[in-house]
């Protein structure tokens, strides 16, 4: 395994169980991780291709059925918070299969409102993009 993609799994995990899993501010993340329902691919790609992307999400619809969560992460990216967005608006017409949302770094904190505050939790180590089944998250809608 390269130097980079170890490193970039590294920080993830740091991130998933010391800020996530530690907060519990996915309902889903440690179940997912734990039963081996998540997925994660680090990508070395200096800039998201968005046609790419849209390929790994058909792959994943097909080959990984039994995957809950998938992140992908950009170690070598040097796209803004905003661009990343902007590939994850992109990305959601390609599929209903998945709802997608975007982690960065360069995130800021605005402690205006509760919903300003979300982007902070979002601030990853690498840029990432996130896709959940919609599944999953109709079942939470369901046990709420």
């Amino acid at each position: 395994m390269d130097d980079v993609v170890r490193e970039a799994l590294r920080r993830n995990d740091r991130y998933v169980l010391e800020v996530v899993e530690a907060f519990n501010l996915c309902p889903f993340a440690r179940g997912a991780r734990t039963s081996g329902r998540s997925v994660r691919e680090v990508f070395l790609d200096e800039s998201l291709d968005l046609d790419r992307l849209r390929a790994v999400v058909l792959r994943y619809e097909r080959e990984a059925p039994e995957a809950e969560v998938f992140q992908w992460i950009f170690p070598r990216a040097g796209e803004s918070p905003e661009a990343l967005d902007a590939v994850v608006v992109a990305l959601r017409p390609c599929t209903e299969v998945f709802a997608f949302a975007a982690f960065h770094p360069g995130f800021r904190c605005d402690p205006s409102t509760p919903d300003a505050l979300v982007p902070f939790f979002r601030k990853t180590p690498d840029p990432t993009v996130q896709a959940v089944r919609r599944s999953v998250l109709d079942g939470l809608a369901r046990e709420g």
